[in-house]
């Protein structure tokens, strides 16, 4: 018998959050930041930010699906002055998952603490209609 409804929904969970895990435990900085929705405008409210060279370790994270609005984990690997960013966003609004998206940037290594709060990437999302309006 094939999973439906709650129970794929489950899965996709684990499955995000095992990915967003593995690419942060072999990455430089991993910034989880969440955004409000105001009038088709997002506007930070909280972040964390988990640095290896500061921890002294891989980076291990914990993934809350336990917000409202857009939550984004960009994921950085430094390479001298450059680096590569994988960056994921899920919006979830009472409970649902709303919009997903993965994309990729690569860049100065000066230049990445402004991109992560000027990322113009959010608006655009933002215009695209839900991916899903199905609720359980």
């Amino acid at each position: 018998m094939k999973p439906y409804g709650k129970e794929v929904i489950g899965m996709m969970e684990i499955l995000i959050a095992k990915e967003i895990k593995r690419m942060a435990r072999n990455a430089d900085i991993c910034i989880f930041t969440l955004y409000n929705i105001h009038k088709n405008n997002a506007v930070i409210y909280d972040y964390t930010c988990h640095n290896r060279i500061e921890l002294g370790c891989d980076i291990e994270i914990d993934i809350n699906y336990d917000y409202s609005g857009i939550g984004i984990w960009y994921i950085a690997t430094r390479n001298g002055d450059n680096f590569s960013a994988n960056k994921i966003l899920l919006q979830i609004e009472n409970g649902h998952f709303i919009h997903g998206q993965m994309g990729k940037v690569d860049g100065k290594w000066y230049d990445f603490p402004n991109y992560v709060t000027d990322d113009n990437w959010i608006s655009i999302q933002l215009a695209k209609k839900p991916a899903n309006n199905f609720k359980l």
